[in-house]
């Protein structure tokens, strides 16, 4: 039996919510792209203006992480691991060994010879 225990992380309820600036970018590109093809498709835009049409979505997505990427810098130091608050009560670590000792012992026959057939059991 061991007596190790361990905490539970507690989860961090204040402050802002991180961003992930990888799903930030493909989201706005997937939002360009489409929104390029909304145009073609209503004859709002002709395919000639593809040419400068295509290239917007990059630009604004690469735009936009830059803005996160700076904004996000102030918050907290770079390269910083991320902080987990703890249960003030440690919480006990799961003993599994007991119930098998348990079961083991209630499985076991009482007298060793028990159960075992003299005849099955080859000579040697």
């Amino acid at each position: 039996m061991s007596n190790v225990s361990y905490h539970q992380p507690v989860a961090n309820t204040g402050g802002k919510h991180p961003v992930n600036i990888l799903h930030l970018v493909m989201g706005v590109i997937f939002l360009g792209v489409v929104s390029i093809w909304a145009l073609i498709q209503g004859e709002v835009a002709s395919t000639e203006d593809l040419r400068w049409l295509i290239p917007l979505p990059w630009v604004i997505a690469g735009a936009a992480g830059l803005i996160v990427i700076v904004m996000s810098r102030g918050s907290e130091p770079s390269g910083a691991a991320p902080v987990y608050e703890y249960a003030a009560e440690p919480v006990p670590a799961p003993d599994y060994t007991s119930d098998l000792e348990a079961k083991l012992e209630a499985e076991a026959p009482s007298d060793p010879e028990e159960g075992i057939d003299p005849e099955a059991t080859p000579d040697r």
